[in-house]
Order: structure tokens, then C-alpha cells, then sequence
């Protein structure tokens, strides 16, 4: 995932570790702290959804669902205040 800054032409990565296979979801909180990222894993196919400082690019917190099901989460959103992240997963075993 790469972030750019249109004010002074700057651009930094957020790489994906050996461990994540894909992609599938990412959403950006209203006050631009947070960036959430929906992975699917390499190992056991597990999905995962990893929260990112939008400033550093650091990881802040790693949610596993690895319990739930295999099926990824398709959609991410930050409540308005920015304190909660909701995930759904694909049909046709849909959790919130």
C-alpha cells in the first residue's frame, strides 16, 4: 500500500510480511490516523485485519479471525469517532 502526500510530492510503503498472501480490504479512518488492511494468510489461508498508523507506518494492532472462519473480510469501516473498526466477511457465513 503506498500513501502520498500531495503537498510536497513524498510517498512511503506499507509492505506486506512474508506471512500475508493478499489483500483483500482497506480503509482509512476519518481523521487520517489509522489505516486498516483485511489479510489473507499464507500459512493456513487464516484471515487477519491489521491496523496501521497512517503517519509512521507502523503496525498498531493485529486482529486475528482465525477462529471465525476462512472466509476474508470485504469490508472495513472506522466508526466516526474513530474508536471502533467493523469487519464483515464474505457470504456465505457472514459475521460482523
Amino acid at each position: 500500500v503506498a500513501i502520498f502526500n500531495y503537498e510536497n510530492k513524498a510517498h512511503r510503503f506499507i509492505l506486506k510480511n512474508a506471512k500475508t498472501a493478499q489483500i483483500v480490504a482497506f480503509c482509512v479512518s476519518s481523521n487520517r490516523r489509522y489505516i486498516a488492511l483485511s489479510e489473507r494468510l499464507v500459512d493456513d489461508g487464516a484471515i487477519q485485519v491489521s491496523v496501521y498508523n497512517f503517519n509512521t507506518a507502523t503496525r498498531v494492532r493485529t486482529l486475528s479471525f482465525a477462529y471465525l472462519c476462512k472466509n476474508p473480510v470485504v469490508a472495513l469501516d472506522f466508526s466516526r469517532d474513530n474508536k471502533y473498526l467493523v469487519a464483515v466477511t464474505q457470504p456465505p457465513d457472514v459475521y460482523i
